[in-house]
This record gives C-alpha cells, sequence and structure tokens, in this order.
C-alpha cells in the first residue's frame, strides 16, 4: 500500500459511519497477552479473505467473523482468531490481513465459540513494534477484543485491548481517564471510547467534541503502550493488575505516568495546532488572490481535513511512545532488582522525567504549529500539484514550511526523536521522515529496480531516519543472545550511522538498527532457537537462523554508502540464552565501480531452474568470534543467479539463454566464487547436483574471467579463473529433507 493511496482512502473514509460496538465490560483474564509470531496467509480456519467487505456480513452469520481496527482505521495489520484463548497464534488459527480502511473478514467453516478473541500480530520488534499503520506509521500497540456473543461482528479500539489485555472493566476504564477530562475536553462515555471519532464528521471539519475523543484514544494507546513495555519487567507479573490497583490514586507512579501523557497530547493537539496550520493556508489563499491576473482562476487552498489532523496527532503520539519506550529499555537494565512494583516505579520514575522534559519544549505551540503545516503540505501534494508552478511558487515562497511538506516523499512529519535527530531545547524540529520500518526493505527492491534504467536513483535519505542508533531490544524475554560489534573500515576507522539488518528469512522479517558514532552496534535479547519464524512446511518447528549484514554498497544502498562494499550478511544460530556473538564487518571502498568485475559463461547443460551461483567476499578470520556452532560463513555481496530472477539488475547481467554473465561495481580482494546446481538448492529438474566454491582474486580496475563448464559422462565440472582451472565432481541427487 501506497502512501498516497492510504491518504485517498482515508479522506473518503472520514465521512463514513462505522459500526461502533461496546466491548465486554466483564474483565478479561488480566494477563497481558503475549507477541505472536507471523505465521503463513490462510493457516486453517478455511478461507480467510483479509480486507473484505464488512457491510455484508451480519450477526446472523455465523460462519465469518466481520471487524475494523480503529485508532483510527488500522491498515495492513496482520489479525489472528484465538480460538483457544491463551493469547497467542497457534497452528491452525486463521489469520487475515486489514485493508486501507481497518476493515477484516474472517470465513469459517463452523460458529465461533463464545469469549473467542481476535488479537493483531507484532511483524517487528520489542523495541519498535509493527501492528499495522495508522496515519501512515507503524502502529506500537497489540490490539485485542472479546468478539461478541450473538454477534460475530468486532470493533477492536485501544478501550477494548484494555479491557481484555489488562481485564480492566470499561466503566472503570472511561472513570480512569476521567480523571483528566479538563485537559482532554469533556467527560467520556463508554461508547465514546469504542467509536471512531471522526465517523460522523466531514471530510474537511474538525470540531472540539472530535479533537476531545481523538485526545483520549491516543492518551490510552500511549499509556497502553508504555505499560506493554512494563510488562517485560516480569512477564509472570500482571501489568494490569498493578495498573488498577495504582490509577484512581493521585500518588501513584501510574497516575503520573498517566498525568504526564495527558499533559503531552493536550499540549499538542489543540487551537494551537489548528491556528497555526490555518495561518498557512491563509498566506496561501493571499497569494492565489494576487494572481487573478493570470486570467485563471485556481482552486482555493483544501480546508484542514481530518486525516492532517489524526496524522499530525500521530507524530506527537509517537515522539511520546519512542521516549518513554527508550526509557524503559534503559531501566530495565539499570533497574534490575527488587519487587516488580518497586522497579515499576523506579522505571516510572525516569519515564516521568524524560517525558516532562519533552513536554517543556513543546509547551509554546511553534513546533506543533510546524509539525501540522508540514503535514498539511504533504497531505494535499496532490492537490498543489494542479496549481501553475508560478503559483505554487508564490505559495511556498510565503510559506516555506508547506513546501518542506510538499518536498516530503515519504508522505510523514514527524518530530525529530532519539531515533533520528536528537530532540532537545536546543535542537528539535520537525522532520521528513518515512518511520515504516517494512518501507525499508520495499524501497531497498525499488532501488534496485531502478538503479539501472536511472543511475542516480536513491532511497531516501529520509528512510533511515528513524532507525535507533547503537542498540535495538529484539524482544520481551528477559534473557536471549547478543549479536554485537564494530562495523571499521579496512584501515581500522569506524563507520558510524550505516543502517544494519536483523534478517528472518522464513519469517519475512528485518529489524533495523544505526551504528553508533564509534561504529558500534547490538541487537539484544535475541529469543533462542528462532522463536519469529516457522519452517515453509508449516510444520511449527522453529527457524532458528538469522541474518546480520549491513545496509550498503550498490544493491542495497543507504545513499551515504553506495560507494562502499559491506563484507557482512552472516547467518548466525542463538543456541543458549546468554550467549554473546561478536561480529565486525568491513567496509571496503569501490573504487572503480565500471571495471572491477568478475564475468565469463555457463555452460548451458546447468542453464534451468535449479541453478545458482553466488558471489561472496572472503570473510577474514578475525571479523567473527562466534563459537563452535556458528561457524563463519562468506559475506553475500551478490544476487543470486538463477533462472526465475530478473537478471538485469544494477551491476550485474545474466543471459539465461547464452550463460554468459557479469558482475561489475566491486571493490577487489579475495572473493568466494559458489556454485549451486540441482536438488542442492531445493529442486529436481536437475539429475546430478554441483556444490562448491573456489576463492577467486579480483584486482580493483580489471577484469576477472570465470567461465564454468561440466562434462556429464566423466561426471566432472572445471571453473576456469583467469585461465587456472579448478575442478570438482558431479554427484548424484539426493532429495533435501
Amino acid at each position: 500500500m501506497t502512501i498516497l493511496n492510504y491518504k485517498k482512502a482515508i479522506l473518503a473514509l472520514a465521512i463514513i459511519q462505522l459500526a461502533a460496538c461496546s466491548s465486554s465490560s466483564s474483565g478479561g483474564s488480566g494477563d497481558k497477552a503475549p507477541d505472536s509470531t507471523t505465521p503463513s496467509e490462510n493457516t486453517g480456519g478455511g478461507d480467510n479473505t483479509g480486507g473484505g467487505d464488512t457491510g455484508g456480513d451480519t450477526g446472523s452469520n455465523k460462519n465469518s467473523v466481520s471487524g475494523v481496527l480503529v485508532d483510527p482505521y488500522i491498515a495492513e495489520a496482520k489479525v489472528f482468531l484465538d480460538l483457544n484463548n491463551n493469547g497467542k497464534f497457534d497452528e491452525g488459527e486463521p489469520v487475515t490481513e486489514t485493508d486501507i480502511a481497518g476493515k477484516f473478514t474472517f470465513k469459517l467453516d463452523a460458529p465461533l465459540a463464545n469469549n473467542t478473541q481476535v488479537l493483531t500480530l507484532n511483524r517487528g520488534s520489542f523495541q519498535q513494534p509493527d501492528y499495522g499503520y495508522h496515519a501512515g506509521i507503524p502502529y506500537q500497540l497489540q490490539l485485542s477484543a472479546e468478539i461478541p456473543a450473538g454477534d460475530n461482528n468486532v470493533v477492536v479500539t485501544p478501550a477494548s485491548t484494555a479491557v481484555v489485555s489488562l481485564g480492566i472493566p470499561l466503566d472503570t476504564l472511561a472513570d480512569i481517564i476521567n480523571q483528566f477530562s479538563d485537559r482532554i475536553g469533556k467527560a467520556l462515555t463508554t461508547e465514546d471510547l469504542t467509536r471512531d471519532p471522526f465517523a460522523d464528521l466531514p471530510a474537511n471539519a474538525v470540531d472540539e467534541d472530535a479533537l476531545s475523543s481523538l485526545r483520549a484514544n491516543l492518551v490510552l494507546y500511549s499509556l497502553l503502550r508504555t505499560l506493554d513495555a512494563m510488562a517485560a519487567i516480569d512477564p509472570s507479573n500482571s501489568i494490569g493488575d498493578l495498573f488498577i490497583k495504582q490509577a484512581q490514586d493521585a500518588n501513584s507512579k501510574a497516575y503520573e505516568v498517566m498525568n504526564t501523557i495527558v499533559s503531552a497530547i493536550a499540549e499538542g493537539i489543540n487551537n494551537k495546532l489548528i491556528a497555526g496550520i490555518q495561518k498557512g493556508i491563509d498566506e496561501g489563499n493571499t497569494q492565489l488572490a494576487n494572481n487573478l491576473h493570470t486570467g485563471v482562476v485556481q482552486p482555493p487552498m483544501p480546508d484542514i481535513s481530518t486525516e492532517v489532523i489524526m496524522s499530525t496527532a500521530a507524530a506527537i503520539a509517537n515522539l511520546f511512545i519512542d521516549k518513554s519506550t527508550d526509557e524503559i529499555i534503559k531501566g530495565l537494565t539499570t533497574h534490575n532488582t527488587g519487587t516488580f512494583e518497586g522497579r515499576f516505579n523506579a522505571i516510572a520514575d525516569d519515564v516521568i522525567t524524560a517525558m516532562n522534559t519533552l513536554n517543556t519544549s513543546l509547551q509554546n505551540g511553534v513546533l506543533v504549529g510546524e509539525l501540522g503545516t508540514k503535514t498539511y503540505g504533504a497531505v494535499n501534494k496532490a492537490h498543489f500539484d494542479t496549481y501553475f508552478p508560478a503559483v505554487r511558487d508564490g505559495i511556498f515562497a510565503a510559506s516555506p514550511l508547506l513546501k518542506e511538506g510538499y518536498d516530503c516523499k515519504a508522505g510523514h512529519i514527524a518530530i525529530g526523536n532519539t531515533f533520528n535527530v536528537d530532540f532537545t531545547a536546543t535542537s528539535q524540529g520537525s522532520v521528513c521522515a518515512s518511520a515504516l520500518p517494512k518501507q525499508v526493505s520495499e524501497q531497498v527492491g525499488a532501488a534496485q529496480r531502478n538503479a539501472e534504467n536511472d543511475p542516480s536513483a536513491d532511497i531516501e535519505t529520509d528512510m533511515w531516519a528513524n532507525l535507533p542508533i547503537g542498540s535495538l531490544r529484539v524482544s520481551d524475554i528477559a534473557e536471549g543472545c547478543t549479536f554485537e560489534g564494530y562495523v571499521k573500515y579496512e584501515n581500522g576507522d569506524a563507520v558510524p550511522f550505516v543502517p544494519m539488518y536483523m534478517a528472518f528469512p522464513t519469517y519475512d522479517l528485518e529489524m533495523y538498527v544505526q551504528t553508533d558514532a564509534q561504529g558500534k552496534f547490538e541487537f539484544t535479547n535475541m529469543p533462542v532457537g528462532g522463536k519469529f519464524g516457522l519452517q515453509e512446511d508449516e510444520s511449527n518447528v522453529p527457524d532458528p537462523q538469522y541474518f546480520v549484514g549491513t545496509y550498503a554498497g550498490v544493491h542495497s544502498a543507504h545513499p551515504a554508502f553506495k560507494d562502499k562494499e559491506s563484507v557482512s550478511d552472516f547467518n548466525v544460530e542463538c543456541f543458549k540464552a546468554g550467549d554473546v556473538y561478536t561480529l565486525n564487518p568491513i567496509m571496503k571502498t569501490i573504487n572503480d565501480r565500471d571495471n572491477t568485475k568478475i564475468k565469463g559463461t555457463i555452460d548451458k547443460e546447468l542453464l534451468g531452474e535449479g541453478f545458482g551461483i553466488e558471489i561472496h567476499s572472503l570473510v577474514a578470520a578475525n571479523t567473527l568470534q562466534l563459537n563452535s556452532q556458528n561457524q563463519p560463513r562468506r559475506a553475500w555481496i551478490m544476487n543470486t543467479i538463477q533462472v526465475e530472477d530478473d537478471y538485469n539488475q544494477p551491476h550485474m547481467d545474466f543471459d539465461p539463454d547464452t550463460g554468459l554473465y557479469e558482475k561489475r561495481a566491486l571493490a577487489g580482494g579475495e572473493y568466494v566464487f559458489r556454485v549451486s546446481v540441482g536438488a542442492i538448492e531445493g529442486r529436481e529438474s536437475f539429475g546430478f547436483d554441483v556444490q562448491d566454491e573456489h576463492v577467486i582474486t579480483v584486482v580493483s580496475g580489471q577484469t576477472t574471467t570465470a567461465n564454468l563448464e561440466v562434462d556429464l559422462a566423466a561426471q566432472t565440472y572445471t571453473l576456469t579463473v583467469n585461465g587456472t582451472p579448478y575442478s570438482g565432481s558431479i554427484a548424484n541427487t539426493v532429495p533435501i529433507l
């Protein structure tokens, strides 16, 4: 889903009345619903159709369940039916995905049991969750709801989540929030907590009642996300019980946390925000009036839309969530002794101090107004494109903030924070940042496809703005493995702020962190045995493999590192909790990308499905410090050449008919030329196997020729490198189990 399509959908949806169902007020189990892994699509439960039309499914249709995720409209969220109510995804439970309207539908083989719950799945990390997207940015809270008895329609909101995951009755939750009704704007009913605050409004109407409901939802979202992170203090204790105990005690830490969050949200989402945006609109309309002499009437500036307010509000909420999560991550280590409540109170103090400092910087309203104006420019990019260039330039000259928003390709404006620009009293600002973890890999793929036709095509610099610096806590488990190290150049100098990834192949997930100023990175609390993935055969066997590497080089380049070759992409496993593995990737500079290359011809006997070549940089012996089970692996730098791939990727060509290939843009040095043919690649199209690798040397600025031939009669193959032959045997095909 593109940001533009999402924005169009929001504008259309803002005038649609969504059915609001009150969640059960009987309370939940009191236990936090644990995070789950993303399963394969359509696992069990019949024909699950994500994003289906909920309008046709009513409570009378017992073989379907329809619903909507609202805070507002959580798009592309993975949703599953928890058939056994154990709070996690199990093999065979139906799973689907919400559409851009936040809607989902399950088609079932049989009616559901009473008290069945629906939950969302995390496709990100503990520190940077990804439960779908709201207002174009990752939603950071696991949502859940109990499907009402006798009704197979459900509205899933932060309030329904508090009922299910924390065991708070809905009327009690309203009482807790209404302690702050003077700043939220009104006293809330249980219906207010379970409805879409903008559902009754036209797209360009924003009234105080809607703002009050939006504040309440964002306060609840921010609070639950904070509590969700703090539950990692001790998962065996109920964070919900502790919160209920403290929530209405004005002297408690839970109350102080809520008070701080309310102050932040109320300060950010108010008439100052509206006035700041309106100022830019008025300046634009003045410029339009001054250009009437052109003889062509240009449309007026759009009114403030619900989408602008929602996007701005989400950015403000996520700023404070990021700050509180950052403090909690540190607090889990620094406050690691004592009782559950004692540690909670100590970490809460750190969170309150950090958020109060942050809130002080927002008090004058200038930054919030700038954020809103830039967001208005980003949201209304298509409208500005309808103006004559001279007219548009005049508007932007009068209001440069509108131009900054218009120029933001990512379509999202964020307030600088610890994940991009340091937010301090002396260094603060609103910045263009995609903040979409999934888009990192999507944009990498787009850059690969576009670079051949457009060598200047880059992944947007802003793409990397919101990655954590230095350290990423992957899960909420108390102890796991740590993968850490330094990225350095060959001369030993540190490589600061280069993006690092931790990938889980069968989970189709990557997590990201930037190296710090000294080139250091770490992925902490990695689950033992690959909790994050299922094998492709859906046998529910964890896949223990992790891949660690840098986003640099001609194929997947951060713009600042596009002329580099990263000796990384390590295949590693976590065997025992507490293990620490050291990975020290080396960065090389590509000095002659056009002339430093490997080229040659592949024997036609080898061409077809089941054939592959990989080229890896040779890993230096001191690059890895692992245990005996984690053997050093070659550093992959080239997409595998195989017939089902798109060959015309940047700096690599392959003709599947003639076998001619060429890999350009190498830094030079020692490389591993790895050949895989037949069932060893998991295919049966060949009657023989080849899997072997040879070290070859490539000199910067020169071409290395590597030709591969086979002799089927003699059952041998020969790799000839610059005239020197290397031979090996062909094995009989053996199925891979």
